[in-house]
């Protein structure tokens, strides 16, 4: 009975002196306590519990100690209700803060002197500076009198851990803290605006990408350590430490594929693929999962996207990428830092510097490895490109040099096929010109050959009549004769009268055939290309009989009427007078054979009317301009050939009747005398050339 009461008074005694150690003395000598461990709390499931509940609960002794540096409930996202006990012997200004601000509602109890309880709350959407202190964390401020505390706290996640600050070190822990943080954003934002503007400059969309992912990392750090609620208005922090890791896992796998060009490896960019569709699908299906498992997958999967980027990395550095392995260490460096976070999540250490949690410091420590790998990216593709110039200007000299000496040798190739080429040419052209030049002195000989023959049939005429005379003048010396032996004078000097007439007769058509020969003479000879003053009207009508005769030399069945109208007051005019009589005699030859042809034709038509060859002849006097009009009846000239007659050795006559040259030779001929030749024509009604000359 003894021995059982000495167990039973030493079961109080512990449970006293362990009910003794959880209330916090507060001695003043140190800047904050960590009273954790020394914290009770209980879940309320149901979110039903009362302040009054809790206490009853309290005093039972049905509030479970945490025992632990840290208190963390992965799993569970209840409303929890903690109870501290803290002794202010130095009435010091004291600070209850808890470390996590992933919360929802939080509120603080505490029963006055006079038996009421009180209570002081931080919304889920709390404004910070409507806090009662003005922090980025959750904190009160603690009664001085008061011993015994309960918190109500809506949880969306933990760790939390509980600290007891003297107001003055809070403040200026707040102040230090505040100012790590903003050198670290500040820093961040300096890359995001340094990168921005390498893509403005580059238009390369890893930048861009990269410029999203720190922006999405400043975000996370601001809603992680509690500063979002600076930056937004009514932030409802849980929906912002929920979406942007589910948001940022995809776009840094993305990121990290263009930025090694991970495409060009198969099997990586496979994988890759696959973890950025993963990451994608996770947006929707973490809506259907508790608020605990959402964290906690978001969690694994950071682990699993970093190392992936790690593998990534190294695999780029092993195929010669040698921003691969910069790219590694940079996430191996941030997978450090996450497993470090991961620790202290579940085991309270190691503790946070500065208090600023791991993920933050990893963001910054990747940030600043990148940066610099940025920066070595861009010296080592402008020593690239140099080295690939120089490379290229390097082939392009071997390849200029050796074009040249391919050039020197085609050149030489080239003189030597060129002088042969010359020479061939030459040749030909010799062969051309004495060509060309046999075909206009066939032109000039069928020219001569129809003026020739016009000229034949006028001569024709003034000889008949010498030889018809000569034969009477002989008969007329026989008859003078016989009247002399008679003596018959009266008689001799009538036959002599008679035979004076006769010889006169013969004297002027031999002249007249004197004439002709010297006109042809002239035709026939080398022009001298020497003007002289000729009479236009003369010249045109010797012509125009001259080309009808000869016309009519060659066919005696053609006949044709010829009009001729001349301006009489037309002077004589300085021209080459053999030249312009040979376009006069080309052109009215031209038209005596289109009517011919079209006689022919018309000829074998019964039905048509009698047609009537004509050729007619005009000049005219206008100013100081004379013109020449030959015109016919003809068939016309085509007007698809109409522009082609004035060319060299164009003709539409039959094979052997004409050389092409005729209408080329006058076109020269009126240019020389600064003159012009122009042709009118109508399919079935004729042809008109028009000669202008200046006087």
């Amino acid at each position: 009975m003894i021995k059982f009461s000495f167990y039973i008074l030493l079961f109080c005694f512990i449970s006293i002196a362990g009910k003794g150690q959880e209330t916090i003395v507060w001695n003043g000598n140190n800047d904050y306590v960590d009273i954790t461990s020394n914290v009770r709390y209980i879940i309320d499931e149901n979110k039903s519990f009362s302040i009054e509940d809790v206490e009853k609960l309290n005093i039972k002794d049905s509030l479970k100690l945490i025992g632990k540096q840290i208190f963390n409930f992965p799993t569970s996202a209840d409303v929890f209700w903690f109870y501290f006990s803290v002794k202010n012997p130095d009435t010091s200004d004291l600070v209850i803060a808890l470390n996590q601000a992933v919360v929802g509602d939080i509120m603080l109890f505490f029963k006055e002197s006079d038996g009421v309880w009180k209570t002081k709350q931080i919304p889920q959407r709390g404004l910070w500076y409507k806090k009662e202190m003005k922090s980025h964390l959750n904190s009160f401020m603690l009664s001085k009198n008061i011993e015994n505390y309960y918190l109500r706290i809506d949880t969306r996640t933990t760790p939390f851990i509980f600290k007891i600050w003297k107001k003055s070190s809070y403040d200026e822990q707040t102040i230090k803290n505040l100012i790590v943080l903003a050198m670290i954003f500040g820093f961040m934002l300096f890359v995001v605006l340094y990168n921005l503007f390498l893509f403005y400059t580059s238009r390369r969309i890893d930048y861009f990408l990269y410029c999203l992912l720190i922006g999405g990392y400043i975000l996370f750090s601001f809603t992680n350590t509690g500063y979002l609620h600076y930056l937004i208005k009514d932030a409802e922090i849980w929906q912002w430490y929920k979406w942007l890791p589910i948001i940022l896992q995809p776009l840094g796998m993305l990121y990290t594929m263009i930025f090694l060009n991970i495409k060009k490896y198969p099997l990586p960019f496979k994988i890759g693929i696959v973890l950025f569709i993963y990451f994608i699908s996770y947006w929707i299906w973490n809506l259907f999962l508790p608020i605990p498992a959402v964290a906690m997958i978001s969690q694994i999967h950071a682990m699993i996207g970093m190392l992936g980027q790690v593998g990534l990395g190294i695999y780029a550095g092993k195929k010669g990428d040698r921003i691969g392995y910069y790219f590694a260490a940079a996430y191996i460096m941030m997978s450090i830092f996450g497993a470090l976070d991961i620790s202290f999540i579940n085991f309270g250490v190691p503790k946070y510097p500065f208090d600023i949690n791991y993920i933050t410091i990893a963001f910054l420590f990747e940030v600043i490895i990148l940066s610099y790998l940025l920066t070595k990216r861009i010296e080592w593709e402008n020593k690239d490109i140099i080295k690939s110039r120089e490379e290229t200007q390097k082939k392009l000299l071997a390849t200029t040099l050796e074009n040249e000496r391919i050039i020197k040798n085609q050149n030489v190739i080239l003189e030597q096929e060129v002088e042969q080429r010359t020479k061939e040419l030459q040749n030909s052209l010799n062969h051309l010109k004495k060509a060309q030049a046999q075909l206009i002195q066939s032109e000039k000989m069928a020219s001569l050959g129809e003026l020739t023959a016009g000229i034949a049939h006028e001569i024709q005429n003034p000889l008949n009549f010498v030889n018809n005379f000569s034969e009477v003048s002989a008969e007329l010396v026989e008859e003078i004769e016989a009247e002399l032996e008679k003596g018959e004078i009266y008689e001799v000097k009538i036959i002599t009268t008679d035979l004076k007439s006769n010889l006169e007769k013969i004297n002027h058509h031999g002249k007249r055939a004197a004439d002709i020969v010297k006109g042809m003479l002239q035709h026939s000879r080398n022009n001298s290309g020497q003007k002289e003053l000729t009479d236009i009207n003369v010249l045109c009508d010797e012509y125009l009989r001259l080309a009808y005769h000869g016309f009519r030399a060659k066919d005696k069945t053609f006949n044709a009427t010829m009009n001729t109208e001349f301006d009489a007051s037309i002077p004589k005019m300085e021209v080459v007078t053999q030249d312009l009589g040979r376009v006069i005699l080309n052109i009215i030859t031209n038209a005596f054979y289109a009517v011919n042809e079209k006689s022919k034709k018309e000829s074998h038509k019964s039905n048509q009317p009698d047609y009537a060859p004509t050729v007619s002849l005009r000049t005219k006097k206008s100013g100081n301009i004379v013109e020449i009009t030959i015109s016919d009846n003809g068939a016309g000239i085509p007007d698809q050939i109409k522009d082609k007659i004035f060319q060299p050795f164009f003709t539409t006559k039959p094979t052997g009747q004409g050389t092409g040259l005729g209408l080329s030779l006058s076109y020269d001929v009126i240019k020389a005398h600064n003159g012009d030749i122009k042709v009118e024509t109508e399919i079935d009604r004729g042809t008109v050339f028009t000669i202008t000359l200046t006087i």
